[in-house]
């Protein structure tokens, strides 16, 4: 059983003042943490080496651009090079691509800064904007357990000092960049924002951390070792450099110094929500039979909008089967049909693709396909792949665009209902339902 692991995302904290330096964005000085950053490198082997950078910089001016809102206060600004600190409530522009992860290092520790709590006013958080994570954020995970299963994350001030994390039992943090495909290989440490989100907000937190199992490019999707729901891509980052208490930071994954910056060019950004309606025929081979089916995937358990334009939530190769009692959704696996588990239907009768119903497809007499039994919303993959579907008779259509059947009182929507287009019986070979 795997250890249930909390990350949190930090910023190192330190005791010094800063004495005179600061950094402009925009025409704004705002202070400067430490003495590592863009500017300090590592050594042969893929760590940091020096001294530490630890210290409390000093506040931002106050010049209005430091407060959004203020009046000519930018939302986005060139990415900093440096660790800056601020006033509590102050804010800082958000990066208009990502952030070099190198600059939180100074030596062989993260740089240290006195306060990050900055205003987050709404923006847009995909990974052009570093999900909008402050410039020198690093993410904690808890007692190490090898990552078996994704661990919930969140926003956290505890670590200050290398003692701080002995308190409080952090034996390990990492800095990340937004995934790219160059860094998406088996088993690397990667967070992500909680699925179905495609990107992070401004207020932060909802991040999971755990090791990569597999990408589907063409879904725009990944999952994580342990977890059989999806991440999108476009919510990923990547671990690329970690420290341990006692120890240095450390680059991850056998990289170089100069890999560990993404470029804008190689980001995944949210993919919108398309609309798509599968074509029936396509799961019938020229030979007339149900084609093979490859993917076992598991079925996605989160709310989704399983409305006819995104053809009820059903995957591709989904027919719907006639057994003996009732309806179930099921692929085509080795020569049979298997359910939604992946139990053969052995008892099946005819099995049937379908396509959402129209005013102009559904017809009084006919036979359709309705999820449930009058009530029940579909809402979920998992539940369009399940046995609640129903065949019935269409009595009567309304002026309202419902319908009603002759099996029982019960008055569907006609956007519910799904038409057969084709039939298949085995032996036989797939026919246009007439």
């Amino acid at each position: 059983m795997a250890i249930q692991m909390t990350p949190r995302i930090l910023v190192a904290v330190g005791a010094l003042l800063l004495a005179a330096c600061g950094v402009k964005i925009n025409g704004k000085t705002y202070g400067a943490g430490g003495t590592g950053g863009a500017n300090s490198s590592a050594p042969a082997g893929g760590s940091g080496g020096g001294s530490v950078a630890t210290t409390t910089a000093g506040a931002a001016s106050d010049d209005t651009r430091g407060t959004h809102g203020g009046g000519d206060a930018p939302l986005y600004a060139p990415p900093p090079t440096r660790c800056l600190s601020l006033k509590s409530g102050e804010f800082l522009p958000y990066p208009e691509t990502p952030v070099d992860p190198w600059i939180a290092v100074g030596g062989e520790r993260p740089i240290s800064v006195d306060t990050w709590n900055a205003k987050r006013p709404a923006a847009d958080c995909s990974a052009m904007h570093d999900h909008c994570l402050r410039e020198c954020v690093w993410f904690e995970a808890g007692q190490e357990a090898h990552f078996l299963k994704p661990r919930l994350a969140g926003y956290d001030l505890g670590y200050r000092n290398d003692q701080t994390m002995i308190d409080d039992d952090v034996p390990v943090i990492y800095r990340t960049v937004p995934a790219t495909r160059r860094q998406l290989t088996p088993g690397v440490i990667v967070t992500a924002v909680e699925y179905p989100n495609r990107t992070a907000t401004e207020e932060g937190g909802g991040w999971r951390m755990g090791r990569l199992d597999r990408v589907d490019h063409k879904s725009g999707k990944f999952y994580m070792v342990g977890e059989a729901q999806p991440f999108w891509l476009s919510a990923a980052r990547v671990a690329v450099l970690s420290y341990r208490v006692g120890g240095k930071v450390d680059i991850l994954d056998g990289r170089k110094r100069a890999e560990l910056a993404v470029r804008p060019d190689e980001l995944f950004l949210p993919l919108e929500a398309t609309a798509a309606v599968n074509d029936p025929w396509s799961q019938v081979g020229k030979d007339g039979q149900p084609l093979e089916v490859t993917d076992d995937r598991a079925f996605e358990t989160t709310v989704a909008d399983c409305s006819a334009k995104h053809d009820h939530c059903l995957r591709p190769w989904a027919w719907l089967v006639d057994i003996t009692d009732g309806v179930s959704a099921a692929r085509f696996v080795g020569g049979e049909f298997v359910d939604g588990a992946g139990t053969p239907l052995k008892s099946h009768r005819l099995a049937y693709r379908t396509a959402p119903a129209t005013r102009a497809t559904l017809k009084v007499g006919a036979k359709v396909f309705v999820y449930g039994h009058g009530g029940q919303s579909l809402s979920t993959e998992v539940d369009a792949h399940g046995d609640d579907w129903s065949l019935v008779t269409v009595k009567d259509i309304r002026t309202d665009g419902t319908f009603t059947v002759k099996e029982e009182s019960w008055t569907p929507k006609i956007e519910e209902a799904r038409v057969p287009v084709l039939f298949w019986f085995p032996g036989d070979k797939a026919e246009k339902v007439e």
